[in-house]
């Protein structure tokens, strides 16, 4: 009688990845993720190594949800993405001195976030100094047939509203209706009220802007792992902040925090593929190459 297989259970950077092009892949997401150490990271890219520093002007009075023109690095998750990466793309190997990085992480980088008290008082220490209060970012309570409107995007009364026959046409069937409302004294669109007592409103959870020139003031980086899911993002610090980043995220504005880079080579040369129009990628030979060629370099340090 043969035994059968027992699976192993996905980590935590495998089970919050929301953008994979293959579920059955996450399982090797989970693999490479669980052998990286804390210091250990990947970045995904048209060129080789180098090293990089931005002009701080960049920075100045840079509001938004990410910042511009850093470096990123991930654990691996881009590798996964339902449009990954040019084959073509160089896989680099790096490690880092945590000295000047701002890390939200628990003791633990590979344990739930929930299940120590580090992630969640890391976070809103950033989000409390960090953080811009802007009227668009506020979480609101909306009608739930409105949820998906999107009236504060909607910058115009022609397309504001359920009489317009645009939104009206493409939203009906999904939403039952667009229930937007222009407001004539504040000039823009807006989602119509709801009410508790008729139980009809639902939490609209916003992205947030973060004041990024005051932060590469104070650091070289930002290290966020593993990424919070929505939920999380909701329940933890009650906006969607982070929603735009990757599973597990390294933000460098300068090369100084690198401590070692290896170039590992492209997708296509550690996979061997010949075909020129191919972007089939074999997850768990990829991932078995990497490992083998990160511990050889583990060795030789």
């Amino acid at each position: 009688m043969k035994s059968k297989k027992i699976k192993k259970p996905l980590n935590i950077y495998a089970t919050n990845f929301r953008f994979a092009s293959d579920d059955k892949s996450l399982k090797y997401l989970s693999k490479l993720t669980n052998f990286l150490t804390d210091n250990e990271w990947l970045k995904i890219s048209k060129d080789k190594y180098h090293d990089f520093t931005v002009d701080k002007q960049i920075y100045d009075n840079m509001i938004s949800d990410k910042p511009n023109s850093v470096s990123w690095f991930s654990k691996g998750g881009w590798i996964f993405y339902e449009l990954c990466c040019n084959i073509d793309s160089e896989i680099i190997y790096v490690t880092v001195d945590y000295k000047n990085i701002y890390k939200i992480t628990n003791k633990s980088p590979y344990s739930d976030i929930s299940s120590n008290s580090d992630y969640e008082s890391q976070l809103k220490k950033f989000n409390r100094k960090y953080n811009v209060n802007h009227p668009s970012t506020k979480t609101r309570k909306v009608h739930k047939k409105d949820f998906s409107s999107h009236c504060n995007w909607i910058h115009s009364k022609e397309m504001c509203g359920p009489k317009n026959k645009y939104y009206r046409s493409y939203t009906s069937k999904t939403l039952n209706g667009n229930k937007c409302k222009w407001n004539k004294t504040k000039n823009r669109c807006e989602f119509t009220p709801c009410t508790k007592k008729h139980d009809d409103c639902v939490n609209l959870y916003n992205i947030q802007l973060y004041n990024w020139s005051k932060f590469f003031k104070d650091y070289d980086g930002l290290a966020i792992y593993p990424m919070m899911s929505l939920k999380e993002m909701e329940d933890i610090q009650n906006h969607h902040g982070f929603d735009t980043w990757d599973v597990e995220t390294l933000i460098l504005s300068n090369s100084t925090p690198i401590t070692k880079h290896h170039n590992l080579g492209t997708i296509r040369e550690l996979l061997n593929i010949k075909d020129k129009d191919s972007n089939t990628i074999n997850y768990s030979k990829l991932i078995q190459i990497l490992i083998k060629k990160i511990i050889d370099i583990r060795n030789t340090i």
